[in-house]
């Protein structure tokens, strides 16, 4: 799961070593700080269980793939 679609996000190569150690809180406040959209739509992945595991990262994919589809299908 760690290198996959569904557990990418927009951030420089310094921020995204920096929070690959911390919990959902200390991530959410580092992703609030970036003007994309994508990062912003992270909480509903994970609310209200407040875990970024399998589960989560499946359906984030999911739901990256179906933005892609309906797009550029």
């Amino acid at each position: 799961m760690l290198h996959s679609l569904g557990n990418l996000a927009l951030l420089s190569n310094s921020a995204n070593g920096g929070l690959q150690d911390l919990g959902w809180e200390k991530k959410k406040q580092t992703f609030r700080k970036y003007p994309f959209k994508m990062l912003l739509e992270l909480e509903q992945f994970v609310e209200p269980a407040q875990v970024w595991d399998a589960p989560a990262i499946e359906k984030r994919r999911k739901a990256i793939v179906d933005f892609a589809l309906a797009r550029w299908d």
